[in-house]
């Protein structure tokens, strides 16, 4: 299964803007760099950095509708950092001095500069590509959650860009007929008795929507591809 990156491996969950809120986890800011420790196989390990960096994006490719969740990973992120795509500055849903999570703005088709900006004017920049839902791939087994939960809600499969089943917990999967085509990295249906659900691509193994179901419930959920 594909690493989740949602809400699992990340709690609590809590707004970032200026600094971290009461609660959450806070920033560590070395006193000293750390002298090189030895490692199992006695090679010499660096110590940690202690200058800004940006060393990764997690996915670094999304929709143009914006709306993935990009972990960025790196050192030294210090309270009060911002993060920019093409200069569009962007709120934070978690942050540590190594890991910030955020959801990159609706953009046209191409690369862009992701920058971190700490207080003091330093900065480090990756690039992130965009492109259009309509050129993922969406077929396989997904994993959904609530927003900002961690068990999985149900489950469902696309295949030959058609929304093929949902299973929700224990339940027999239900077999959508005629299945739902997947459009532009989006597919919705309505049922009997009003139930529904709609859903759209927000990077290559990412997607978000909406289902209202009544063995799986009415929520706004998440999703994770299986790799």
């Amino acid at each position: 299964m594909a690493t989740r990156m949602w809400a699992s491996g990340f709690t609590p969950i809590c707004l970032v803007v200026a600094a971290l809120s009461a609660g959450c986890a806070s920033y560590t800011q070395p006193s000293a760099p750390t002298p090189a420790q030895t490692d199992t196989d006695g090679q010499d390990v660096p110590p940690p950095s202690t200058s800004l960096a940006l060393t990764s994006l997690s996915p670094d490719t999304g929709s143009t509708d914006g709306g993935a969740q990009v972990v960025l990973s790196g050192s030294k992120f210090d309270p009060g950092a911002h993060v920019t795509f093409d200069g569009v500055a962007v709120p934070l849903v978690y942050g540590t001095s190594q890991v910030m999570i955020t959801h990159p703005p609706a953009h046209a088709a191409g690369s862009v500069n992701v920058v971190v900006t700490n207080p003091d004017g330093s900065t480090a920049q990756r690039a992130f590509s965009y492109a259009s839902p309509g050129s993922f791939d969406f077929n396989g087994d997904w994993d959904a959650y609530v927003m900002g939960g961690q068990e999985i809600v149900f489950r469902f499969t696309i295949r030959d860009n058609t929304l093929a089943s949902v299973t929700c917990g224990t339940y027999p999967p239900i077999a959508l007929t005629p299945a739902p085509v997947v459009a532009n990295g989006r597919f919705s249906f309505s049922g009997a008795g009003g139930a529904s659900m709609s859903g759209r691509l927000v990077a290559p193994s990412q997607a978000m929507g909406e289902i209202n179901v009544p063995v799986c419930g009415a929520i706004s959920w998440y999703a994770d591809r299986h790799q």
